[in-house]
């Protein structure tokens, strides 16, 4: 662009110095030569460089025009770039989220211990009727499974005292108990497992089995 208005300047300086030569062989000619010449020069410089300042405004107006276009590409450019952040941070959290609600559970990845009775463990932790404080309300409401109705459930400090749930509660970044419910889940699959098969040895006994 700026190459196009230099050449803009030296057209319209060499119709300017055409414009003057002109004047000058024109008052010659006329007057045969003397000052009288350069008076007739300026009214022919005067155009061309009117013509040239219009060429060069011209092409003043064009590189703005550009600089704008590449002003609001480059604004597009930075949106899109700071819109493909924002959802793969989302993406991120969402993958993690989900790989949280998952535990490895492959036998070959695992080493096999004593069981104890699980089920009578399991009997020891009780089951509750509640509502959350206030204050709990006030600092997790809407999240970690928190709301203002009524609940049943289990209290997390006799889960971190039963041997078979100890593993299942951490704490959170309030200092407050949090059930992981993926494991705890798992371990209820384990204790639902050990009771079938208890009830299924019942029936045995009763005569109660359906073959």
């Amino acid at each position: 662009m700026w190459g196009a208005i230099v050449q803009a300047i030296d057209h319209a300086m060499g119709r300017m110095n055409e414009g003057m030569g002109s004047g000058i062989k024109v008052a010659e000619s006329q007057n045969g030569g003397g000052s009288g010449g350069a008076a007739m020069a300026k009214p022919a410089s005067g155009a061309n460089l009117a013509s040239a300042a219009k060429d060069i405004a011209g092409l003043a107006k064009d590189k703005s025009s550009e600089d704008k276009a590449t002003e609001e590409a480059t604004e597009e450019a930075e949106k899109a770039k700071e819109t493909t952040k924002e959802t793969t941070e989302e993406v991120a959290e969402e993958t993690g989220k989900a790989e949280d609600a998952t535990i490895i559970s492959d036998c070959r990845l695992k080493e096999l211990f004593g069981t104890d009775d699980i089920v009578k463990l399991f009997s020891h932790i009780n089951s509750y009727e509640f509502k959350y404080t206030p204050k709990a309300l006030r600092l997790y409401n809407g999240t970690k499974g928190v709301d203002e109705g009524t609940n049943i459930g289990v209290m997390a400090q006799e889960l971190e005292e039963n041997p078979v749930t100890e593993n299942t509660v951490i704490d959170d970044e309030n200092g407050y108990k949090n059930i992981e419910t993926n494991k705890l889940a798992a371990t209820e699959a384990a204790v639902l497992a050990d009771v079938c098969k208890r009830l299924i040895a019942i029936e045995e006994k009763l005569g109660l089995s359906k073959e």
